[in-house]
Order: structure tokens, then C-alpha cells, then sequence
């Protein structure tokens, strides 16, 4: 967790000792943060930052060079970029979406009982669950390994929800989380307005 302003200073978080346990409890061996919070891991035994490697930065920018991979792309593509047209001289631009991501934001269920219990969104409760993995993939941990869970949920009318997920560790690339939802929204009723 961390915390920048608006012009990219990194500010310093509470409770460090605790968060630097629980990244060297998943097997994190990189932390980044505010140099104000140096003091704070100077008070931490050095065996418990054993395998940590701290990293101070001040600004995001510090922030990006750690946590980018510095190795270039073997074979660059570049993307096209299409370019919108602009709009008839006297006509009025609309969008039929609100806040530009969905239109029917109703029909956006959570795929869990777990997530739905905690509004759609998890960013940072662990549990063994796997089904976590739609709500956050950091939320991956070793509690989950070789674990599936399977879930059907009949929400009002006849929509129907199915979901599966599994996730298992590998020793060279790190965990991993497959799911697959199925949602089914039933009928859905249209009137002609003639």
C-alpha cells in the first residue's frame, strides 16, 4: 500500500513493521518506500527484514524505475492509434454510457459469495478462497494452492450465475488463477412502443 500526491511525491503509510512482515510472509522480496519512513525500519529487528531488499523513493518516478522491469522487449510492435473523426459542424456529441465504463452497470454481478458480501471489490482481505482472484489477483497466496472452488447462485428472475476457479504455484513463474464465469440473464422482456 502507499500513498502519492497529486504531483507525484511518495508519502510516507503507518504501520510498516506489520507490512513488511506480510510481504516477506508472500514471498515479496522488493519494498519501496517513503524515505520519511526509514526511522520506522530502523526499528525493525534485522532478522525479520532478512530477504527484504527496502527501496526508498521520493518521487513516482523513483517508484517506476524499481518496479519496471529494466530488460528491453525483444521485438517491439507499435500500435496503431485510430484517430477519432470530429463531429459534424452543428451536431451535438452524446454518450451512452455513464462515466465512460458501463451502461447497464446492474447487470455487472460479483462472481462470489465472498466478493458480493464485500460490495464487488476486495483489495485487501485474505482469505483461501480462489474465487478472490476476480476481485484482486494480488490477493493470490500460498493458502489457495492446488484449491478449486465452484459457485452457482440464482440471483431475482432467471438470472444464474456458474463460476469456477483454480490456483496453483509454479516454481519459475510464480502463482497463478483461472477462473471461468458463466452468467445467464434469463430472459430479458422488449416492447415495441407502436
Amino acid at each position: 500500500t502507499g500513498e502519492i500526491t497529486l504531483r507525484g511525491r511518495v508519502l510516507p503509510v503507518g504501520g510498516i513493521k506489520e507490512k513488511l512482515l506480510a510481504a516477506r510472509r508472500a514471498g515479496v522480496r522488493d519494498v519501496i518506500l517513503s524515505p520519511k519512513n526509514r526511522k520506522d525500519v530502523e526499528e525493525i529487528t534485522a532478522d525479520y527484514l532478512k530477504g527484504l531488499t527496502i527501496h526508498y523513493a521520493e518521487r513516482v518516478d523513483d517508484v517506476l524505475q524499481v518496479a519496471l522491469l529494466q530488460e528491453k522487449v525483444a521485438r517491439p510492435q507499435a500500435l496503431p492509434v485510430r484517430d477519432e473523426a470530429p463531429a459534424p459542424a452543428g451536431a451535438r456529441v452524446a454518450q451512452a454510457q455513464i462515466g465512460g465504463r458501463t451502461a447497464f452497470p446492474f447487470l455487472s454481478l460479483p462472481p462470489s459469495a465472498q466478493l458480493a458480501a464485500s460490495g464487488g471489490m476486495n483489495a485487501s482481505a485474505r482469505s483461501s478462497d480462489p474465487t478472490q482472484l476476480y476481485g484482486s489477483p494480488a490477493l493470490l497466496n500460498a493458502e489457495m494452492d492446488h484449491a478449486a472452488a465452484i459457485s452457482y447462485m440464482a440471483y431475482v428472475g432467471s438470472i444464474k450465475q456458474s463460476t469456477a476457479a483454480y490456483v496453483f504455484n509454479t516454481e519459475k513463474r510464480g502463482r497463478f488463477g483461472l477462473g471461468f464465469t458463466y452468467l445467464n440473464y434469463g430472459d430479458l422482456m422488449s416492447f415495441d412502443p407502436a
